[in-house]
């Protein structure tokens, strides 16, 4: 019998594991598919703070897209928001967001499936999916079939897109999965 220590310990852990396999997927992408070297490689964060890698051939490029969405994940429990608690220290994430588009004014809903649904669809809850039911069982529950989603439109624009965790969009149908929605690979 886990105890309510174990099994935050186990939440966290899961988390993380989910973080690194983001990191790591998009460090792959970049090397595998757009066959740009990790320039980055073995330095701390400050020194990759600290110098310009881009090139104007990285700037033509089409960037990498790397969308991060956990549960339950509070304001403060960031380094990038709660810089001044030792106990928050997140390095990587930071550096993403202090190199990329931090999307602090996108509200989710009180629930995990439709805040999935919702920026899986760019739709708000109310006119995609506010059920938070089981979605191998209830058929309505996620993203309608009939519905385009994200990783769709990033494949019309050539993108290479894989799908990582947890995704609560719909399990019911075929069409609702993840490699039915546009990803071409999805581990979770």
């Amino acid at each position: 019998r886990l105890s309510f220590k174990s099994l935050v310990w186990l939440g966290h852990s899961i988390m993380l594991s989910f973080f690194a396999c983001v990191l790591f997927y998009g460090a792959l992408h970049m090397r595998l598919v757009t066959g740009a070297p990790d320039k980055s490689a073995g330095l701390t964060v400050r020194e990759r703070e600290s110098k310009d890698y881009l090139t104007e051939q990285a700037i033509s490029d089409k960037p990498n897209v790397i969308f991060v969405m956990a549960d339950d994940l509070g304001w403060a429990n960031v380094g990038y928001h709660n810089a001044e608690n030792p106990d928050v220290y997140t390095p990587n994430i930071d550096y993403l967001v202090n190199h990329g588009l931090e999307l602090n004014r996108h509200y989710v809903d009180a629930e995990c499936s439709p805040t999935r649904t919702s920026f899986q669809s760019g739709r708000l809850p109310v006119h995609v999916n506010t059920r938070n039911n089981d979605g191998l069982t209830d058929p309505v529950a996620g993203v309608p079939p009939e519905m385009t989603c994200i990783a769709s439109k990033f494949k019309e624009a050539g993108y290479v897109t894989a799908h990582i965790g947890k995704w609560d969009a719909g399990f019911a149908q075929w069409s609702q999965i993840p490699i039915s929605r546009g990803f071409d690979t999805s581990f979770g």
